[in-house]
């Protein structure tokens, strides 16, 4: 039989067919994460769909008059295995019913609860963060329910978390997974239901009782040799840093790497070399089979029957999966053990494959064993990469064949350094758009230098001297040489990190724009330049084309702001932050939400700078600081560094205080205008909307709260007023001193909700139709108070809250105020 020549590249996909099956599995666990159907009818489907597939090849290959069918031999296929992957997608459901189940027996009360610890610990300041499991749940009642899942566990004091595997018991408050409810948000608590994880608790580690500290299983056995090396890498390095990073790299254990480091690595384009991933796993597998394989060559027994090379496979085999289990289970690591594991039994069953084969095949177990893989960075990432480096190196091979001379070895081997570099970094710069809003311009360039260091010089050395210092004490000085060059690397990441030009940050891109630049992509690697532009290619780059440029005219329409004015009260828990866009583009933020503590989350990170993205927003008119406390101003410290902010409203009295004068210093250096407004100025006009200042004027007060700038936003369809934090004595002078000249359709109620504030003489005055209250999920003040929802709802006030709703968007139409609650869409992003 002569068989059709396979193109020289390899890159014409249809030539392999598991790699659309791939993406219909793919496609099929994606469709049932966001519109689930009845298992029922995605099983029937799969199974008619493949009976009709063997009845179709037993009539094939019974030489039956029967031509070859694009339905049968193409589309057939397709459609049962998006039916499989349904039905496999569909287990990334269950653990939210197990959280519900949860929370529906734990609700708020105080519980037994009996677990053992898992996992690696974290230290933070003051605590250390753990997970439970084998978890038993206990009520006064004697009611008693056993967890499918894990806890995430806090032990608050200096103690330290006992070993894992440890069985603990003590009595908490179970607490669901809060997300901060805002358009384009990150979806915080399906992203830990996803890990297996339905709750967190906490306990101190004086009410924490160990009943018993033998492990039950291999797994915690593990990770007691990972706590065990770890303290051993980073009793060895002096440099806590490096100490840190070589954890990382060696077991996966990247708890005591701290925030700045690792955001250095990741804006230096470098974070990968602190995960494991193929390159730690090929060095191992293969230094144990090339060992192997070369002590195998000493027996006869061995090279007479040519067993050398595949009874070589199995050692280096033990120990990539070893490894594996040792690193933690990353995904760039499981996906490399896979790859080298098909491998190895390729090599032992003496069959030949291509190196897409085995992504494919890794890529398709791993989806199998954990559907929800299919969200997971770390998966897609590794996946997207290593398929880069193949379609880049296939459609442009490196080859030393015919090479002589040290300078032409050298630059050929830059050369093929320099293209995984910049194929990996093409390949997923679209994913670390899209999740992380950002990607290194100096990735391609820094890896030139840190990839032989840390990977090629420091991996290797640290790696034989982790494994030395289990019987020698010359491993531990070898450690110690690793250490050192790490705390270069480090340095280098730190200086490269920090120069301005290092990021790119054109916002976030929505699954659609993903495709489209995936699809460019293809249009250049994934097709034979042989044949130049054949008919299929041509149909591509219009279809792209066509995406693109309706994508492009969607986003300049929406940047050319609304209709009407539209605010935006944004979920940032315990704190305020207000969105305000205005017809011809003026975007406006009023406070910025934080929270007081060191090591807190920062709200402009986490949630001011992903809304603003989530709208392609990179130049903010105006920031008005209510008063200088950190619930209200924190997060703008983060929108400095990030965006053009052309002024910052301000009251003179906020800077008296430290928090004060550091916003104007951070903004003032990088060109911002700063503004005083206040009663005895003029109001200030933006867009056709008017806003008026009526305090703080001459008149100072005791408290910072009652400092607040209190001002009203007056559109040509309603108006709303912002109050700050004022208290009782600022409300009343107001009230006193403007009347009704204060009146406005919407309340930004004061404090929170604060039982000091809105009070009834000035609700009153304001005479508000709608009120918003911006407060924390169970906040430890218990805001808003019963006394002042009672006063607003005898007032007749309809009131939305952001911890009741998420985000809440107030639109100033012509026909009425609209209002709703808008919080994290299921569908946000996907276009």
């Amino acid at each position: 039989m002569r068989h059709r020549p396979v193109n020289p590249y390899g890159i014409t996909f249809w030539q392999r067919p598991a790699i659309p099956l791939l993406l219909a599995f793919a496609a099929g666990i994606f469709w049932a994460r966001f519109w689930p159907l009845p298992a029922v009818w995605m099983l029937l489907a799969a199974l008619t769909g493949f009976g009709l597939l063997v009845l179709y090849l037993c009539l094939f290959l019974s030489r039956c008059s029967l031509s070859r069918s694009f339905f049968f031999s193409c589309f057939l296929p397709i459609l049962c295995f998006i039916a499989v992957g349904h039905l496999t997608g569909l287990q990334v459901h269950g653990p939210e019913r197990e959280a519900l189940r949860l929370a529906a027996f734990a609700m708020d009360d105080t519980v037994e609860v009996t677990g053992r610890i898992h996992g690696l610990p974290r230290p933070r300041h003051g605590r250390t963060q753990s997970h439970l499991t084998r978890v038993e749940i206990r009520r006064d009642s004697g009611e008693m329910i056993f967890l499918e899942g894990r806890l995430m566990f806090t032990l608050v004091g200096e103690g330290e978390m006992p070993l894992p595997g440890s069985l603990v018991h003590f009595k908490g408050k179970i607490r669901p997974f809060d997300n901060f409810e805002n358009p384009g948000g990150f979806n915080y608590r399906r992203f830990q239901h996803g890990r297996g994880i339905m709750g967190r608790i906490w306990s101190r580690d004086r009410d924490l009782e160990i009943l018993d500290t033998e492990p039950v299983n291999i797994v915690p056995r593990v990770d007691r040799f990972r706590l065990f090396l770890g303290e051993k890498i980073r009793s060895c390095v002096q440099d806590v840093d490096a100490g840190a990073v070589l954890s990382a790299m060696l077991i996966g254990d990247r708890g005591h790497v701290t925030p700045a480091l690792r955001e250095a690595y990741t804006k230096s384009g470098i974070a990968h070399l602190m995960a494991i991933s193929g390159l730690h796993v090929g060095l191992l597998a293969g230094a144990v089979f090339w060992l192997t394989e070369r002590l195998l060559r000493w027996f006869r027994f061995f090279t007479e029957r040519g067993l050398t090379r595949r009874v070589a496979a199995l050692p280096a085999l033990v120990i990539a999966l070893s490894y594996a289990m040792i690193s933690g289970g990353a995904p760039s690591a499981l996906r490399a053990v896979v790859m080298v594991a098909c491998g190895l039994w390729v090599l032992v069953m003496h069959r030949s494959t291509d190196v897409w084969s085995l992504l494919v095949l890794a890529a398709g177990l791993l989806l199998a064993a954990d559907p929800e893989r299919l969200v997971n960075v770390g998966f897609l990432l590794s996946v997207t990469a290593v398929a880069g480096l193949i379609l880049g190196f296939q459609r442009y091979p490196q080859s030393f064949a015919g090479a002589k001379g040290f300078r032409v070895k050298a630059f050929l081997w830059l050369k093929g350094l320099f293209k995984t570099s910049f194929f990996a970094a093409l390949f997923t710069a679209p994913i670390c758009l899209y999740v992380f809003r950002e990607v290194s311009l100096i990735g391609i360039a820094v890896n030139l230098v840190m990839v032989p260091l840390m990977g090629m010089l420091t991996l290797p050395l640290a790696m034989s001297g982790l494994f030395l210092s289990l019987f020698f004490r010359t491993g531990e000085v070898i450690l110690q040489m690793a250490g050192v060059l790490t705390s270069w690397g480090n340095g280098l990441a730190e200086f490269t990190g920090s120069l301005p030009f290092a990021v790119l940050q054109p916002g976030a891109l929505t699954l659609l724009e993903v495709f489209i630049f995936f699809g460019f992509i293809l249009l250049w690697l994934g097709f034979d330049s042989k044949k130049g532009w054949h008919r299929s290619r041509v149909i591509l780059a219009l279809f792209l084309v066509l995406l693109l440029t309706g994508d492009i005219l969607r986003w300049t329409f929406s940047r050319m702001g609304p209709g009407s004015p539209v605010v935006t009260m944004l979920d940032v828990g315990q704190g305020s932050a207000a969105g305000i866009r205005l017809p011809g583009g003026a975007v406006m933020l009023v406070d910025g939400g934080g929270f007081p503590w060191p090591d807190s989350m920062d709200t402009g990170r986490i949630i001011l700078s992903p809304w603003l993205d989530f709208q392609k927003i990179r130049t903010i008119d105006v920031l008005v600081a209510s008063h200088p406390h950190a619930d209200h101003i924190k997060g703008f410290f983060h929108l400095a560094e990030r965006y053009r902010v052309k002024e910052l409203w301000i009251a003179e009295a906020a800077l008296e205080e430290s928090m004060g004068q550091e916003l104007v210093a951070a903004f003032r250096e990088r060109g911002t205008l700063i503004r005083h407004p206040s009663m005895e100025k003029d109001p200030i006009e933006i867009k056709g909307t008017m806003f008026e200042f009526f305090g703080p004027g001459e008149l100072r007060f005791s408290k910072v709260n009652d400092e607040s700038l209190v001002f009203r936003m007056q559109t040509p369809h309603g108006s709303m007023l912002f109050t700050g934090d004022a208290e009782r004595m600022a409300e009343n002078h107001y009230a006193k001193t403007h009347g009704n000249a204060l009146a406005s359709d919407v309340l930004l109620v004061g404090h929170h909700g604060s039982r000091t504030s809105t009070q009834a003489s000035f609700l009153q005055v304001v005479n508000p139709s709608l009120a918003l209250i911006s407060c924390g999920i169970r906040n430890r003040y218990r805001y808003p108070s019963v006394e002042v929802l009672r006063r607003l709802e005898a007032s007749g006030i309809k009131v939305f809250r952001t911890d009741t709703g998420g985000a809440v968007t107030l639109d100033f139409r012509e026909e009425g105020i609209g209002a709703g609650h808008t919080p994290i869409g299921r569908w946000d992003r996907l276009w």
